[in-house]
């Protein structure tokens, strides 16, 4: 924690990545450093999968949940509204509002991923992490693929700084089974999964 207090670098705020495989412990650690210092936010990034309840996640804690309707549209640059028929639809006019600044910002997006197999994307909103990096802010995130990583790279090349999380391969297998099970996750992606925590 000490450590970690003296990571900013001035002028502006650090963009930290925790990465390591599937299962590993990236959400409890990123937890762990935003419980006990206050300056660092989740990064901005939106998510077409379902929220984990069973890990305790809600709505822009770790991720803002939308609707692949607003999620197309945020591809577009064309204006998000509430979607209120789409289960995993967002209503919050706040988190709504971030996504719109980023459009008019001029909508960059960073960290793309889109996976076919369980029919989710994920995207950064670049331009408004980047304004508020300007102004001091800190983000904690994480990845488990060396392409997310290489992105981020890319993307914070002037504000990041890279955590890996390693453990034993038994005890990463057993938590990603039981995540799969927990989420009805299918087959393919479990084993996909499962492979990536091997590499």
């Amino acid at each position: 924690q000490e450590n970690m207090q003296n990571i900013h670098g001035p002028p502006n705020g650090r963009f930290i990545v925790i990465f390591g495989p599937p299962a590993v412990g990236k959400n409890t650690v990123t937890n762990y450093v935003r419980q006990r210092l206050f300056h660092f936010e989740w990064t901005l990034r939106v998510t077409t999968r379902l929220p984990r309840i069973s890990e305790g996640e809600t709505q822009g804690d770790p991720l803002i949940f939308i609707s692949k309707e607003q999620y197309e549209k945020l591809k577009n640059g064309e204006p998000v509204a509430a979607d209120y028929d789409n289960q995993n639809g967002l209503t919050d006019p706040y988190y709504i509002e971030m996504i719109n600044e980023n459009i008019a910002l001029g909508n960059e997006l960073s960290e793309l991923s889109e996976k076919p197999k369980e029919g989710t994307s994920y995207a950064t909103l670049k331009s408004l992490v980047d304004g508020r990096l300007k102004q001091g802010w800190s983000f904690v995130n994480h990845s488990q693929s060396e392409k997310g990583i290489t992105s981020r790279l890319e993307s914070f090349k002037d504000n990041i700084l890279l955590v890996n999380l390693t453990a034993p391969e038994d005890v990463v297998i057993e938590r990603i089974k039981t995540r799969s099970k927990n989420e009805g996750t299918p087959a393919a992606a479990t084993e996909e999964r499962i492979a990536t925590a091997r590499e």
